[in-house]
C-alpha cells in the first residue's frame, strides 16, 4: 500500500494506494475508507477535529492491481 497527502485538492486529503494480496470488492471502497478513518483517528487524536474544520477531505481508497507496485 501507498498513502499519500494530495494538496492538489481543496481541502487536501490523504489518498490510500492498495494493493490487495486477495481481492477486495471495489464496490465496498467507502466500508474500506471508514475504517480507514477509524485508524487515522486512533493514531491522530486531532484528525477528525480537522476533517470537521475542512483543513482536511475525507480519505481516499484506491485499490490497484496485483503486481502494480512492482512494476
Amino acid at each position: 500500500y501507498c498513502v499519500y497527502p494530495n494538496t492538489d485538492v481543496t481541502p487536501p486529503r490523504y489518498e490510500v494506494l492498495i494493493e490487495p494480496i486477495e481481492y477486495l470488492d471495489p464496490a465496498r471502497c467507502d466500508e474500506y475508507q471508514k475504517i480507514l478513518e477509524r485508524y487515522m483517528e486512533d493514531a491522530n487524536p486531532s484528525y477528525k477535529k480537522h476533517i470537521i474544520e475542512h483543513n482536511l477531505g475525507q480519505s481516499v481508497v484506491d485499490l490497484q492491481q496485483r503486481q502494480t507496485h512492482a512494476l
